[in-house]
C-alpha cells in the first residue's frame, strides 16, 4: 500500500469525491454528512470546499438561465408591441 491513508477509506472518499462533482446529485445534506464523518482535517475541508464551490456553481448557473428567460419574456413583449404598431 503506497497510500497515507487505508484502502478502504480512500475508496470511500474517491465515491464522496464523484458525489460531489455529480451534476444530477441534489442530496447535500447526506454528502455534508459523510464528508463530516472524515478524520482527516485537511481531506474534510477539501472535500467541504468543493461542495460549497458546486453549489456556488450551479446558483451562479440557475441565476444566469432566470436573468435569460426574464429577458426572453421582455423581448417577446417588446416583439409583440412591435406588431401590433403595425
Amino acid at each position: 500500500m503506497d497510500s497515507p491513508i487505508g484502502e478502504f477509506a480512500e475508496t470511500k472518499i474517491n465515491k464522496l469525491i464523484k458525489k460531489i462533482n455529480d451534476e444530477v446529485n441534489s442530496d447535500d445534506v447526506q454528502i455534508k454528512k459523510e464528508i463530516n464523518l472524515i478524520g482527516d482535517p485537511v481531506i474534510r475541508e477539501k472535500l467541504s470546499i468543493m461542495l460549497q464551490n458546486k453549489n456556488s456553481s450551479t446558483k451562479s448557473k440557475d441565476e444566469e438561465v432566470s436573468n435569460l428567460l426574464n429577458e426572453i419574456s421582455k423581448l417577446k413583449a417588446e416583439i409583440k408591441e412591435l406588431k401590433n404598431d403595425y
